[in-house]
């Protein structure tokens, strides 16, 4: 429960808030001009706009470097093999379970982070 908690955690304050709060804030200088109550002040809202969007993109990095330990995605990696087909595969014989992605040329493996006991 408590890595959960720390995944939800980080996905919410690294990923959600900053996508969130960048998609608000063009959406907000794209349509103001166009109403009246803030035409007046354009150069304070867009201070403050800017100012919102880099202190979330701080708060974002502070969660991601105080949060070090957590991981949100697996360990993916990709290699270019001499190989023609298509394919997804399960290896469950080494210490870390992957799921191998097989494509023309290029072979992703997905390492799967839990902890699995033989």
């Amino acid at each position: 429960m408590k890595k959960i908690l720390k995944y939800a955690i980080k996905l919410l304050f690294v990923i959600i808030l900053p996508l969130v709060v960048s998609i608000t804030v063009v959406t907000l200088m794209i349509s103001s001009p166009k109403t009246d109550l803030i035409a007046n002040d354009f150069p304070l809202f867009v201070t403050a706009m800017v100012i919102i969007l880099l202190l979330t993109i701080f708060n974002a990095i502070f969660y991601s470097g105080v949060m070090s330990k957590t991981k949100l995605l697996p360990d993916i990696d990709f290699e270019v093999v001499p190989v023609i087909g298509l394919a997804i595969g399960y290896d469950q014989n080494r210490m870390r379970p992957q799921i191998m992605i097989l494509l023309p040329f290029l072979v992703i493996e997905i390492k799967v982070n839990k902890k699995f006991k033989k």
